[in-house]
């Protein structure tokens, strides 16, 4: 009986070994991989006194490699299906303008949009191989605002919270956000619906009975032109029946089968974008998924590594190194007031060569900060941050 107990414990501790150690040794693998061909960048950063996590921890993946990672001969890289991307919009409109963001130009791409109306009635258009970039209807930033008419306050309803609606129109498809307060310097703000439109609707809320009230409207166009409306009033005195004030009413106006009459796919500066147009209201979602990467893949200047012996397929690179992949944990909410970044270098600014630059002189985080770290707070490439202004910024 003991040795059938101490082989049984033998077997369960070795197992255990092994179920710990295995994903710890694919890791480690990883690591070696990337290492034999960087180690001179690995050891020159390695020991300064800001390290950046994933690079501490050799997790060189969480921002060098895409979706697809793969190596022949090595169990450590795997074949990861990319996963489709669903939008939905909920509004119930006869035309859609739709900006599917973050794609890369050179990939091809499935997209599949499902039209449901207020009946019931569902409709289906697909696309497939879409290569953003391989486009031929590409979209012009006019640098035009878009035109703001029609603004109007309807009268306020007691639900939950005292609200209102506020409804107006733009001469193109554009954002809906409001601003409103007790002053013209209002001081609160709806949330901006980002879905592009024409004629706009946002509910305001948390309204005080009998009391005067100033708002305006904004809107952005699918280039990010805004346009700001003039400023109006309106009364909390009066409360409306929910039948009175056209808000459930203008959901439920000429109700039919819907049919598709147009749709049109173009690119937006680096965005591709949809427009879908319907006989009657409709919702609408739109599926899309990447199933074929590059053939080619273009390694930018910036990439400092010169030990190039190897390249990882799915490497990142350019614009979704430098900035897609630093968005990741970094979102441009949270970072705050920054400087811009994917944006060419102006006449008057000059770049130094040790501060980076994507080709055509692209700003990206990288420029200022070290993605693997230095002797310097916030990963910056100089000591203080005036220095790395008053070097492109001549008497900042």
């Amino acid at each position: 009986m003991r040795w059938k107990r101490f082989i049984i414990i033998l077997t369960l501790t070795i197992a255990g070994v092994l179920c710990y150690h295995f994903p710890f040794c694919q890791n480690q693998q990883f690591a070696s991989d990337c290492l034999l061909c960087h180690e001179k960048v690995y050891k020159g950063r390695i020991s300064s006194l800001y390290i950046h996590i994933p690079f501490d921890q050799k997790k060189c993946g969480k921002c060098h490699l895409e979706e697809e990672i793969t190596k022949e001969g090595n169990d450590t890289y795997q074949n990861i299906i990319p996963k489709s991307v669903i939008l939905r919009q909920p509004d119930y409109l006869t035309e859609h303008t739709i900006l599917l963001k973050n794609l890369n130009s050179q990939a091809t791409y499935d997209i599949n949009v499902n039209f449901k109306d207020q009946s019931g009635n569902t409709a289906r258009q697909e696309f497939r191989g879409i290569v953003p970039g391989k486009l031929q209807n590409v979209k012009k930033d006019d640098k035009r605002s878009p035109k703001i008419s029609k603004v109007k306050a309807w009268p306020p309803v007691q639900r939950v919270f005292l609200e209102t609606l506020i409804t107006w129109e733009t001469d193109e498809p554009s954002t809906s956000l409001v601003e409103y307060g007790l002053s013209d310097r209002y001081g609160q703000k709806s949330a901006e619906d980002g879905i592009f439109m024409k004629n706009h609707r946002a509910c305001i809320f948390k309204l005080k009975k009998g009391t005067d009230y100033h708002f305006r409207v904004k809107s952005r166009d699918i280039f990010g032109n805004g346009a700001i409306s003039d400023d109006y009033t309106f009364n909390t005195s009066k409360i409306s029946s929910v039948s009175d004030n056209g808000q459930i009413d203008a959901d439920n106006v000429n109700v039919r089968n819907s049919a598709i009459e147009k749709v049109n796919i173009f690119l937006a500066a680096s965005d591709l974008g949809l427009f879908l147009k319907t006989s009657a209201p409709s919702r609408v979602i739109i599926e899309y998924k990447k199933v074929k990467e590059p053939v080619k893949v273009e390694k930018p200047h910036i990439l400092s590594v010169t030990d190039d012996k190897k390249r990882c397929a799915g490497l990142a690179v350019g614009k979704r190194l430098t900035i897609d992949s630093c968005y990741q944990c970094h979102p441009p909410v949270a970072l705050g007031v920054s400087h811009p970044v994917g944006v060419p270098t102006k006449k008057t600014t000059t770049i130094p060569d040790d501060l980076p630059t994507l080709k055509g002189g692209i700003i990206t985080c990288v420029t200022c900060h070290d993605s693997h770290g230095t002797n310097f707070k916030y990963f910056a490439r100089k000591k203080v941050t005036r220095d790395i202004c008053n070097t492109c910024h001549k008497g900042y």
